[in-house]
């Protein structure tokens, strides 16, 4: 019986190098009150370090994948990089459903060499019109598959204090030495998912 590692912010989890394809799964509870939706989207962008202490995009955001990033956009609706290495598999809306709302696919081992970092996002759509944050949803959390045999790997369960968020970055995947580690970075502000990606280019 394999167990999870669950996470804590500023917590990491190296993977074993024989693990070259990971899932990133994001959970959350349909709203108890009527007529509201919590509509969260997770994202993950592919990202170089310049050595001024701020990371870009590779390849002008050829590495990111959300809804937004129409440009990858498949007939299937999800959202898939030219080389195949990263893959959203669509859009939730509500959460409804057990397990995962929405998943992430990225092939860690294909990734171009110059990506160090994939960092990964959750915030909230239409945030600003329906005055949502971080503090009314519940049950929100992060996982982390081996994708070749959907065995859990850690979790990091996003707890109250992102109360008054409307993004966190809830992790990243670091690579140092040619191996990969998941850190739980925990770190939410009062933004769109357009200010992430302003701040990357």
């Amino acid at each position: 019986m394999t167990t999870t590692f669950t996470l804590k912010k500023g917590g990491s989890f190296n993977l074993v190098k024989s693990i070259g394809r990971v899932q990133v799964g994001l959970g959350w509870d349909v709203s108890s009150r009527p007529g509201v939706n919590f509509d969260l989207d997770a994202s993950a962008f592919g990202l170089i370090h310049t050595g001024q202490g701020v990371p870009k995009f590779y390849g002008e955001g050829s590495h990111a994948v959300c809804y937004a990033n129409t440009a990858l956009k498949q007939k299937d609706g999800s959202f898939e990089t030219a080389d195949k290495t990263m893959r959203h598999f669509g859009d939730n809306r509500t959460g409804a459903g057990e397990g995962d709302d929405e998943v992430i696919a990225i092939n860690l081992a294909q990734l171009p060499a110059e990506i160090v970092e994939v960092a990964v996002f959750v915030t909230i759509y239409e945030h600003d019109v329906r005055k949502q944050d971080f503090g009314a949803v519940n049950s929100t959390f992060i996982r982390v598959l081996n994708a070749d045999t959907q065995q859990e790997l850690c979790r990091y369960d996003m707890q109250k204090e992102f109360a008054g968020q409307t993004a966190v970055q809830v992790g990243s995947f670091i690579k140092e030495n040619n191996t990969w580690s998941f850190k739980a970075v925990g770190v939410g502000s009062a933004a769109g998912l357009g200010d992430i990606l302003e701040q990357y280019q």
